[in-house]
């Protein structure tokens, strides 16, 4: 009986929800097909480590070129994380005619154009849904709209960790440390929560995301991004009384011959299809030119969702659909964030009247109508449309002055 083998680069949180899922037959489909597939070998730093007792230790291995020179092995999961040395084994991979799936944001973010021409070049497939959005179908989602409509807008809370953070903080009224040291705890946020907190994973989501829609590399470098770090329990407290819930938001947008990209936190107005996604969830907003908006959700953070993206795609390849493509010609150049605007809220905390009369000069200077709020030490401000681009020149000169800020644009 013929049954196509798996290799699985990494052993982490992922590599373990799919090995669970394949070979513990946890997956429907692997309890009920006679030739479903199987794991075959397993790339580990350590084969010693005490892994518990729902695992094959024979399958594992430290030398990668026991998965990836095995003709009989099919399909090679990747799933270890970061730049190097999985780039390399990803090429290879599909350099020895083998499918490969992967939950990599990063190297797909930096080198989707190269890997999916090395893909078509060897004549497989390289998958990838599970690096964007956790569980939702979003790649396969944008796949099937491309083949009618033009993609021109892409928005989304793209990060499990950090909404997670921010329902702890609005919904329990946690501080941001409390949130995180809860994040953590439950398994959605890593050790070092770096690459979620100040950005960089939602922007390399957003650069895939983008890059399809647009038909052209959106390299992650070129997206504006700002952490949630500075938010405190007071700027939950006024947005809240004001009508508004903090959210932290990718965006993307193309108008005529530019794309326009930005991360940030951002005020969504209560009870609108942004505001009531919590916790671990993750929304991703689709406008076609054709069908419109379209809106699709799921969980973006833990074990299950992700490991359950990467199986998908494992049988999407068993199932012999199309693979991913992707055409990147269209001459499309980076307008930065010029063309985001809209109302901001300020927050400075102010220790002393100079301080007090500096702040308040530097915002009157760019803003001529604004609500203004002195509260418990903070300085609070709700300023009429501005363009981003002002907001930025606001915070550079208040840096001056202030050491304690924050600031995000309302999203009506």
């Amino acid at each position: 009986m013929f049954v196509i083998k798996i290799g699985l680069l990494g052993l982490g949180t992922v590599g373990r929800g799919v090995y669970n899922i394949i070979n513990n037959e946890k997956g429907y489909y692997f309890q009920t097909e006679d030739n479903a597939p199987q794991i075959v070998k397993i790339l580990v730093t350590d084969t010693k480590k005490d892994r518990g007792s729902e695992l094959d230790y024979s399958l594992l291995t430290t030398d990668p070129d026991d998965i990836l020179l095995d003709n009989s092995i099919d399909i090679v999961v990747a799933v270890m994380g970061g730049s190097e040395p999985e780039l390399k084994y990803v090429l290879r991979a599909l350099n020895n005619k083998k499918h490969v799936v992967t939950a990599n944001k990063q190297i797909i973010s930096d080198h989707m154009a190269l890997l999916l021409q090395t893909a078509k070049e060897n004549n497989v497939s390289l998958m990838f849904e599970a690096s964007v959005g956790g569980g939702i179908p979003i790649i396969d989602t944008m796949q099937q709209l491309l083949k009618i409509n033009r993609i021109n807008r892409v928005t989304g809370i793209l990060n499990g960790t950090t909404n997670f953070i921010l329902s702890q903080m609005s919904q329990h009224r946690a501080s941001f440390v409390e949130a995180l040291k809860t994040a953590q705890e439950m398994g959605f946020a890593e050790a070092d929560p770096t690459a979620d907190v100040m950005g960089f994973d939602v922007s390399r989501k957003l650069s895939i995301l983008s890059s399809l829609a647009y038909n052209q590399i959106i390299q992650d470098d070129d997206i504006y991004k700002r952490g949630i770090v500075s938010i405190d329990a007071v700027d939950i407290e006024m947005t809240r009384q004001n009508g508004y819930v903090l959210k932290y938001v990718a965006q993307s947008f193309l108008k005529g011959n530019k794309y326009y990209t930005l991360v940030a936190p951002a005020l969504i107005k209560e009870s609108t299809e942004l505001a009531v996604v919590n916790n671990e969830y993750n929304v991703i907003i689709l406008d076609g030119n054709i069908i419109g908006e379209i809106k699709i959700s799921g969980k973006g953070a833990g074990q299950n969702p992700t490991a359950n993206a990467v199986v998908g795609d494992i049988i999407y390849i068993l199932e012999q659909k199309a693979p991913i493509e992707a055409d990147f010609s269209n001459p499309i150049s980076n307008g930065g964030i010029d063309g985001f605007h809209g109302k901001y809220y300020f927050r400075f905390q102010i220790d002393n009247s100079q301080q007090f009369s500096a702040a308040f000069d530097c915002v009157d200077k760019y803003v001529e109508k604004k609500d203004v709020i002195y509260q418990r030490g903070n300085l609070f401000f709700f300023t009429e449309d501005i363009p981003s681009s002002t907001a930025l020149k606001i915070e550079k000169e208040i840096n001056k002055i202030c050491e304690n800020i924050f600031f995000a644009r309302v999203i009506e």
